[in-house]
């Protein structure tokens, strides 16, 4: 028997691996805040947190010094480390790099918190996450309108194996639920190569579901994501925690905000075991890998437990 465990709290999307590999409280990406980091009372200036540009011209090593995404974890450092792409967006804040297609019908709409419209969206971004983008499906919207969204240029990998992983979520919840596709588009100056690599139809559960692509692109390209309205109002599709790095998709969960990402752990079993047995071996798990890092259950969102027969 195989058993994968998952974890799911309200800032990040983690598992720990069965050698306790865990991500300590000084990891910070400083999107926000200083996370837990605090300023040193004696030295002689503060670290400022900034976004864009420093206000001084021309600085460089010279001047200006800046420190980004701290992570520390248990265990040693990974050989390759995933390239984080400019396509990566969480919608916490704004759309990041990607821009509306000038040619749909209408455009995505980033929001918090749940749509306008009865029995369909979602209530919050996936992970319970604040924002996410999702399409309008009411008035003066109609039947096969197409809503796109086209992302920055995305560089392809110069790795041995030539793959990228795309990984989002998404939400298709209400009896009015069109479509929802995925393109990648090359030669953007002459004709377009336009390749659909996924799609999915019709209502699929009041839940954020999560799609994981490998691509083997041979140039640089472009992803366009395609909403379709259905025939009502009860057709709201929304997407959320968009992520692309290089290398193939593994059974891992990747944190859209920073790219990062975290393996399943996996428990093997043997045959003998009957459902106390399980029980007792996650509760013991739980206690030495997850309890000291997240404390009580409580404050853990989501626990996924996946089940597979065999040694």
């Amino acid at each position: 028997m195989l058993v994968l465990l998952s974890l799911l709290d309200s800032n990040i999307r983690c598992s720990c691996q069965a050698t306790n590999d865990s991500v300590q409280e000084v990891s910070c990406s400083f999107e926000l805040d200083f996370c837990q980091w605090n300023h040193d009372l004696t030295a002689d200036l503060n670290w400022v947190r900034h976004n864009g540009s420093t206000p001084s011209a021309d600085t460089g090593p010279q001047s200006d010094i800046a420190v980004d995404e701290l992570r520390l974890s248990d265990g040693e450092c990974p050989e390759i480390i995933p390239e984080i792409h400019n396509g990566n967006c969480s919608f916490e804040r704004n759309l990041c790099d990607w821009t509306h297609d000038p040619t749909a019908q209408f455009s995505w709409t980033r929001q918090y918190g749940e749509t306008h419209s009865f029995e369909t969206g979602p209530v919050t971004g996936a992970d319970n996450s604040s924002a996410y983008i999702f399409i309008e499906a009411s008035f003066p919207q109609k039947i096969c309108d197409r809503a796109g969204l086209m992302s920055p240029l995305i560089v392809r990998p110069t790795t041995t194996s030539g793959a990228q992983c795309f990984s989002f979520f998404y939400h298709m919840y209400g009896i009015n639920i069109g479509s929802l596709l995925i393109w990648t588009i090359e030669n953007m100056t002459t004709s377009a190569e336009e390749t659909l690599i996924w799609q999915q139809h019709g209502a699929q559960g009041n839940e954020w579901l999560i799609k994981r692509i490998n691509l083997w692109p041979t140039a640089d390209y472009y992803f366009r994501i395609d909403g379709y309205v259905g025939d009502g109002f009860e057709g709201d599709i929304a997407v959320d925690e968009i992520t692309l790095f290089d290398g193939e998709c593994t059974e891992a969960i990747v944190d859209g905000k920073t790219g990062k990402v975290f393996l399943l752990t996996t428990i093997k079993l043997g045959y003998w075991l009957y459902i106390p047995h399980i029980i007792a071996a996650m509760y013991d798990w739980w206690q030495k890998n997850v309890r000291p890092i997240y404390g009580a259950l409580s404050t853990v969102k989501v626990l996924t437990v996946y089940v597979s027969w065999g040694q």
